[in-house]
Formats: structure tokens, C-alpha cells, sequence
């Protein structure tokens, strides 16, 4: 499960050219003209779209056997269906909760 914004989004690419299983995204913010230097994933005719579905369809037509999910919510359900969560928002409380569900 990859998690929002520029560096998610790298990593999310990443994951996906080294052929993994599924590549889950979250991130329900918008689209914005600023997002698109940082983020490999988006496009200019995407701003305004919800950015994890946006960076999920960009991947998705890249022709592989990788699945693409977008998620709409975070949870302790979609986590615990992965190996790995890349969690990188600016929110300290939020890391150290999913730190500590990831270590259970």
C-alpha cells in the first residue's frame, strides 16, 4: 500500500516496474497544476481529479500484470492485506500508528 502524494507516488512506480503482485494507492486529495513537477504519475488533463485514482489509471494502462488499486480509505483491513505500506504524510501521530500496526 503506497500513500499520497510525490514520493508515494515514486515508490509507487518503482514497485510497479519491479513487477509486484498489486500496488495499492491512497490519496484523496485533488489534483493541482503543482502536483505534476513532482509526481511521474499525473498528468495536466488529470488536475482536479482524486490523485490516487489518477495516479492508479496511469499505471493501469501501462500493460502489465501488476494490479492497480485505489482505495478510498486507509484502514487496518487494507494494510494488513500487504507486505509493505509506504506512509508519507506530514503527520506524526498517523506514522507512529501505522509504525505500530505494522510491527503487531
Amino acid at each position: 500500500a503506497v500513500a499520497r502524494s510525490g514520493p508515494g507516488a515514486h515508490v509507487a512506480k518503482q514497485l510497479f516496474d519491479a513487477g509486484v503482485d498489486t500496488v495499492t494507492l491512497f490519496d484523496d486529495s485533488c489534483v493541482q497544476s503543482r502536483d505534476l513537477g513532482p509526481n511521474p504519475l499525473l498528468t495536466e488533463a488529470q488536475v482536479g481529479l482524486q490523485r490516487g485514482a489518477a495516479c492508479a489509471a496511469t499505471l493501469a494502462v501501462q500493460g502489465t500484470d501488476v494490479r492497480v488499486v485505489c482505495v478510498p480509505e486507509l484502514t487496518e483491513a487494507v494494510v494488513a492485506e500487504h507486505n509493505t505500506l509506504v506512509y508519507n504524510r506530514r503527520d506524526l501521530k498517523g506514522m507512529l500508528d501505522w509504525n505500530l500496526f505494522c510491527r503487531r
